[in-house]
């Protein structure tokens, strides 16, 4: 079987959660856009207690970093919780963020739970 991503390549998302607020990074191209939701996604507990508001975010920010254009390569997603990740994430937040890229148009999803800025190329690199 031709894995299909190593002949049309693929797009990446690099999405950083903050309470409240999302940065997303296209590593291709160093585009880089951050918004504050006008609605709440988090609460005092977790950063994604709101699903279809942080989608609705996601969703409105993606076309700014690929110049309006649809995503025609397998989207790639590395989510990145920045805040509220005391003791580990669980299965549960997990599924919510694999769910969360899916819902956004990810093919492939991974998260990361270390806090610090990863490179363009570190990101491009987590998906081998």
């Amino acid at each position: 079987m031709i894995d299909l991503t190593k002949i049309t390549g693929r797009d990446y998302a690099y999405i950083r959660l903050y309470e409240n607020r999302v940065v997303i990074k296209n590593p291709k191209t160093n585009d880089s856009v951050e918004k504050k939701a006008l609605l709440p996604f988090s609460s005092s507990r977790l950063l994604l207690a709101d699903f279809i508001v942080a989608e609705n975010l996601i969703r409105e920010i993606l076309p700014e970093i690929y110049e309006k254009k649809l995503i025609s390569k397998p989207l790639a997603v590395l989510f990145q919780p920045m805040e509220k990740t005391e003791g580990g994430l669980s299965r549960v937040e997990k599924a919510s963020f694999n769910d969360l890229a899916v819902q956004i148009g990810g093919r492939f999803a991974k998260i990361e739970e270390d806090k610090r800025e990863l490179s363009n190329q570190e990101v491009i690199d987590y998906f081998g």
